[in-house]
């Protein structure tokens, strides 16, 4: 079925109105003059149209964890905050450490994703840092990158076969990077120190020096790590870098009173932190903002501080929280963000990067922006199952409110109904 949207803006120098033929999962005309040919007609009442966002860093919780979040959810929430494709973490029960479980999840994801989904699977064997995982054979499984998320690999030995293992699959490797013995027992700044992650990037970036192995850096979160990613980069060492909504926009200055909603891994940084890690964005040094969307059950975030769970569920706000604190303030220019958002991360997974402004024969994996669109975050309207955000309650600016995946349609927001 072909649909036309009517009457939305691009990022092109040529004002509003364009509008936008898509025809079998494909762009087939961009025009100012009207259009014919689709069944379906969007009028789109001047509001941006870009291609769709991709997430590099998600956590579905299935299988293991439906209670915090399902694969049905969790898209549908990716969905409805504009992305059009997400990395599936392997933080599972069971996990993804053999081709066989890998199958396993891609026939969930196959059956119950509203949006596409790659599989990141676990660098060693049940993501203990004890084993490397068969790399080449996980990749012929269909996993697209491997990962120990949620727990760095402590034994440098361990962590070295796991890069050459990567080298000779072509898979990069996405590391959560905390030194334990530092990290131990801490919860935010004043337990947790930014040293955590330092050091361990440190040893890491050593590892990579020797095995010239494809290393990407989860939710970065200090000044000096973006320093040594900047140093890494200028030696020529195949390194990427990742930031989140929520360490781009929250320091510990900011928090007046710290309760479980603020409970993250890696904790929040000083505001001294967050501003290099936005100057960090500007320069692309840091190459991307993933949401490290982490929903946990209202139950689990209510208990005392030591024992809830580390995380924040955001990827259904992830554009507004960044329009409404970064590009209103000025912090940022939007076509960076949206860059962060679109172009670096299809980069990083080596497929196609669209074109922001738009154009005939691009994919049809678009999201309209509302940019003028203000809402509150509100628990009863998040679509995923984990409602643990410090943002519940604040009033937010620029709404993804429609997403379309090869052309079809797999979100659209009440203003557009």
């Amino acid at each position: 079925m072909g649909i036309i949207l009517q009457n939305v803006s691009l990022l092109r120098t040529d004002p509003y109105p364009w509008n936008v033929l898509i025809e079998k999962g494909v762009i087939r005309a961009v025009s100012q003059e009207p259009l014919a040919g689709g069944e379906a007609v969007v009028d789109g009442a001047g509001r941006l149209l870009v291609p769709g966002f991709v997430d590099l860093h998600t956590h579905l919780r299935e299988p293991g964890f439906e209670d915090k979040e399902t694969i049905a959810s969790g898209t549908l929430a990716a969905a409805k905050g504009g992305y059009i494709k997400i990395c599936a973490m392997p933080n599972t029960d069971p996990v993804p450490d053999s081709p066989k479980r890998v199958k396993e999840i891609l026939k969930l994801l196959q059956d119950r994703a509203s949006i596409p989904v790659e599989v990141v699977a676990a660098a060693t064997v049940s993501r203990a840092g004890r084993v490397a995982s068969p790399a080449g054979a996980l990749r012929a499984a269909g996993a697209i990158a491997l990962s120990d998320d949620g727990s760095g690999i402590q034994d440098l030995t361990v962590l070295t076969e796991v890069l050459k293992q990567c080298k000779g699959a072509s898979l990069p490797y996405f590391s959560h990077c905390e030194d334990r013995e530092l990290a131990a027992g801490g919860i935010f700044q004043d337990t947790f120190p930014g040293e955590a992650e330092v050091k361990a990037l440190k040893r890491e970036l050593e590892a990579v020096r020797k095995t010239g192995a494809r290393y990407h850096l989860c939710h970065i979160s200090t000044a000096e790590s973006v320093e040594l990613v900047a140093a890494a980069k200028a030696e020529g060492l195949k390194v990427t870098a990742e930031v989140t909504p929520h360490h781009l926009l929250l320091s510990t200055e900011m928090v007046s009173e710290w309760g479980p909603l603020y409970k993250v891994n890696p904790p929040l940084r000083p505001e001294a932190d967050r501003i290099a890690l936005i100057q960090g964005l500007k320069e692309g040094i840091i190459d991307c903002i993933a949401t490290d969307h982490a929903p946990h059950t209202a139950a689990e975030k209510a208990l005392p501080i030591e024992e809830a769970p580390f995380g924040i569920s955001g990827i259904e706000l992830s554009f507004p929280m960044l329009y409404s604190g970064l590009v209103l303030t000025g912090e940022i220019s939007l076509r960076r963000v949206l860059d962060a958002l679109i172009t670096k991360p299809r980069k990083i997974l080596g497929n196609p990067q669209p074109r922001l402004e738009l154009a005939e024969g691009d994919p049809a994996d678009l999201t309209l922006l509302d940019l003028a669109l203000i809402q509150e975050v509100r628990a009863e309207t998040m679509v995923s199952r984990g409602k643990n955000t410090p943002f519940l309650g604040q009033k937010l600016q620029g709404w993804p409110v429609l997403t379309l995946v090869s052309g079809r349609i797999v979100w659209q927001a009440e203003v557009l109904s």
